[in-house]
């Protein structure tokens, strides 16, 4: 995760940044000292002797570097966003945070002085606000009052859900906005909601569901398709899921299906819809012979993720979510290990800056491998790594017992039994696997169902082919799909767990 402060001289770039910084537990660097190091001048003299064309080639360069070295808060200088190349790049690699200040606040921190190349005089700050401060507010992911004591504007947040018009893409032609939501989670975040989508000139509407797994069905769509029809719903009108991942689901699969097809919006409220179950399109309700039989892929086209909204989770669904979480550093990002060993308190407290950097590596993790492999054919199927046996123990429960989290868990150490197993990985994978879930509070619990059973309701994964097939690693960061798993290994490791039978 790289943070980008961006703003006026005087608002607070440099001392905001460490305090920042120190929080995350992630390194701060100076866009203008790095420049400085690069060339052993002064920026002020590269002003005076080189000009500031010259400048500006030397700052696009420095950022360059900066952007392939992540983590780390940056603050960058005041006219980084001039140039169109270094937008792209701070738009690309980081989230990028406008540290507000009102002018009259500016000219009593800021001295035209020599130091400054570009503010000889009080007017010269005055053009430079004029021209500069409605670019930085358009640009930025996020705006920060920041005219407070540098650590009270370290803590600031803005809130996703006030600000949704500004996150979301042209939705020219829609009219309504018809909000899928369970009764708790309405009450909870759909009056924000609301009025952070009333800029649009959005009527929003709500169509409840039950909560969790239970909405998953045909006739929840059902019901929903004809509340669309009875609402007149058009094509150009928006469907938007606000919620957990089953609401996602459920919601994303009713959009796809309604008129062929109508826009969809992400607004996940749990952990695991955040990292997990709102990125990529897929979509669909359970049958009683197995979890998301019925479905379609249907790419959002918005997701927004507010992480104030982990901290009203109970614990155990929060828990659940960080299942997911230790996938992604598992399987495919060790770094994320890092996180979750480095800043486990912070992680355990749901500390607002700690999740959003975990929830943005999740993220780009799982964009990555979606973005090479949409319809889940290849290369995607590694983001299912502790899901055969998870879903499998999700049914045998129906839906009621485990959370989805902990069935992962409980998956993630099988295949890392059964992999070294095989021989596909060497002795302390499941150690490690251990090391991880166990701070997490996802230890296994000892309680599995009948060997035979589990895998009956294996065969009915969506992997299946000819087989069961399960995703192994090689190691931490190395998956694998395995087409050929005897199944004396399988019951040998299950009842090794706890299975009977």
């Amino acid at each position: 995760m790289i943070v980008y402060l961006v703003g006026m001289p005087g608002s607070g770039k440099s001392t905001v940044g460490p305090e920042l910084a120190g929080r995350l537990g992630i390194a701060f660097v100076e866009l203008d000292g790095e420049i400085e190091r690069a060339t052993g001048t002064s920026v002020r003299d590269i002003f005076a002797e080189q000009g500031e064309p010259r400048f500006r080639e030397l700052e696009a360069a420095a950022l360059t570097e900066i952007a392939a070295h992540d983590p780390s808060v940056v603050s960058c200088g005041g006219g980084v966003v001039l140039e169109p190349a270094n937008r792209v790049t701070l738009r690309a690699t980081g989230e990028v945070v406008f540290l507000s200040v009102p002018l009259e606040v500016l000219k009593e921190r800021v001295s035209p002085s020599a130091d400054r190349p570009l503010i000889h005089a009080e007017s010269d700050l005055e053009r430079l606000f004029r021209e500069r401060e409605p670019l930085y507010r358009e640009f930025a992911a996020h705006v920060v009052e920041a005219s407070g004591p540098p650590h009270e504007v370290a803590e600031a947040r803005t809130s996703v859900l006030e600000e949704a018009a500004t996150r979301l893409p042209e939705l020219g032609g829609a009219e309504k906005a018809f909000v899928v939501a369970d009764p708790m989670v309405a009450g909870a975040y759909l009056d924000t909601l609301a009025g952070g989508l009333d800029p649009l000139g959005l009527r929003v509407l709500h169509l409840g569901v039950p909560a969790g797994e239970e909405a998953k069905s045909l006739q929840t769509v059902a019901a929903l398709h004809h509340q669309l029809a009875t609402q007149e719903a058009h094509r150009d009108d928006v469907v938007i899921a606000l919620g957990g991942g089953s609401v996602g689901d459920l919601a994303g699969f009713v959009a796809a299906t309604y008129m062929r097809g109508v826009r969809f919006i992400q607004v996940p409220t749990t952990l695991t819809a955040q990292v997990d179950a709102a990125i990529g399109g897929k979509t669909g309700v359970n049958l009683p012979e197995g979890k998301n039989l019925v479905g379609a892929f249907h790419q959002p086209v918005a997701v927004l993720a507010d992480v104030a909204t982990l901290g009203s989770l109970p614990d155990r669904e929060f828990r659940s979510g960080l299942a997911e979480v230790a996938k992604y550093g598992l399987a495919l990002d060790p770094s994320l290990l890092e996180v979750l060993d480095g800043r486990l308190d912070g992680v355990l407290a749901r500390d607002p800056l700690v999740m959003e950097d975990v929830v943005a590596r999740c993220v780009r993790t799982k964009a990555a491998v979606v973005g090479s492999d949409e319809r889940d054919v290849g290369a995607r199927l590694v983001l299912n790594y502790g899901h055969t046996l998870g879903h499998a123990l999700e049914r045998l429960d129906e839906f009621s017992g485990r959370s989805h989290g902990e069935a992962v868990a409980m998956g993630m150490t099988f295949a890392a039994r059964v992999a070294e197993a095989v021989g596909t990985a060497r002795p302390g994978l499941a150690a490690r696997h251990a090391r991880t879930l166990n701070p997490l509070g996802l230890e296994p619990d000892g309680r599995l169902p009948a060997g035979d059973r589990i895998l009956d309701a294996m065969r009915m994964d969506k992997k299946y082919r000819g087989g069961i097939r399960f995703v192994l690693l090689e190691d931490v960061g190395r998956p694998i799909v395995a087409d050929e798993v005897p199944e004396d290994v399988v019951v040998t490791v299950l009842k090794e767990m706890g299975a009977a039978g």
